[in-house]
């Protein structure tokens, strides 16, 4: 079975963002890189064995589901994927 490439949205800074970085230390570079590599293999922690499901659910649980996600300032499937672990008694 052949797996589809992983596609990871573009960044995109402002001009302003751009022009506020430019003085950056090499210190705070390396912090920011650093900083980012452990966040991306906190991200990609069990992606391999991630599969792509289809799933429906009435619209009111999606709303609350999206609402309490925007509290938790998280994405909405990856709540969904830690109540599912949780209710599993998993992570």
């Amino acid at each position: 079975m052949k797996h589809k490439p992983v596609r990871k949205g573009l960044q995109k800074f402002s001009p302003e963002y751009i022009e506020q970085t430019r003085g950056a230390t090499t210190e705070q570079i390396l912090e920011f890189l650093e900083q980012m590599r452990l966040l991306q293999g906190a991200q990609d922690v069990g992606a391999s064995d991630s599969v792509l499901i289809s799933l429906r659910l009435d619209r009111q649980v999606l709303a609350a589901l999206k609402a309490r996600a925007a509290v938790e300032n998280t994405k909405y499937q990856t709540l969904i994927k830690k109540l599912i672990r949780d209710y599993l008694g998993g992570r």
